[in-house]
């Protein structure tokens, strides 16, 4: 499922034929997300805008849910070994603003 950025979220890791269990509490990663009714989608065209103001460095819950998620990818892939160091990487990335170069140069 999704990593919430307003409640605890447990994880469940199976590896190396060990299980072992993670909780991500967003207050420990200091994020201040406002509240659920903030990450509801609508339709396609307010969805696309909200993806492109991720891309293009804005703050918001939309944006902390989708670092959130991106994080656990990454330890999902064994890209990262860290959640919070996954996380803040992905947080500093996304809040620079650079990401909507990478995607406009995507769509040349």
């Amino acid at each position: 499922d999704e990593i919430s950025p307003y409640a605890k979220t447990n994880v469940i890791q199976v590896k190396n034929d060990q299980i072992s269990q993670i909780i991500i509490d967003p207050q420990d990663l200091k994020i201040n997300a406002s509240k659920f009714e903030n990450l509801l989608g609508d339709d396609a065209e307010f969805n696309a805008n909200k993806i492109i103001d991720i891309f293009k460095g804005e703050d918001n819950d939309f944006s902390i849910a989708v670092c959130l998620n991106a994080a656990a990818g990454l330890l999902v892939a064994e890209k990262s070994t860290s959640f919070k160091e996954s996380y803040d990487n992905l947080r500093k990335h996304i809040l620079s603003g650079k990401v909507i170069h990478h995607v406009t140069k995507l769509v040349k």
